[in-house]
């Protein structure tokens, strides 16, 4: 029987997985008081227009479950990382937003993280990270 080979896409493929799940274990090893989940939500809230969002924007943005969302948030809630407030125009919408506890853990992380990511990437020239980024994001749209 001949062997079959997969294509250089699906390849690459295949790499990038293994390379996510190695990293998000070694991000989840230098994290203290967040895991990789609970940091990336509040990486999200930090990042959005007068650091809100509602659930189901941070679900897409983690690229998870709505189901999925609502685990992650009632511990974080839970844990006073974040907070949920109701809409003053819509009190069907509920927007998370970081707590003061929330923000400062997420600062202590970010310093981690920000560290270990440029450990990983200390022999990588920074023009062509930006390009991966580029790419990356693109077939991320998909």
């Amino acid at each position: 029987m001949k062997m079959q080979t997969a294509s250089s896409q699906l390849t690459f493929f295949i790499i990038l997985t293994r390379t996510k799940n190695r990293t998000l274990k070694y991000f989840e090893s230098i994290l203290e008081e967040l895991n990789f989940n609970e940091f990336l939500v509040l990486y999200y809230l930090n990042r959005s227009f007068k650091r809100k969002l509602t659930q189901t924007e941070l679900a897409d943005r983690l690229g998870i479950t709505r189901a999925g969302m609502t685990r992650i948030l009632k511990i974080m809630q839970g844990t006073k990382l974040i907070k949920v407030d109701f809409s003053a125009d819509d009190t069907r919408a509920k927007y998370i937003q970081p707590t003061t506890v929330g923000y400062q853990k997420f600062l202590q992380a970010l310093e981690r993280l920000d560290s270990g990511a440029k450990h990983l990437t200390s022999s990588t020239d920074e023009e062509f990270l930006e390009e991966c980024t580029q790419f990356l994001q693109t077939i991320s749209a998909h």
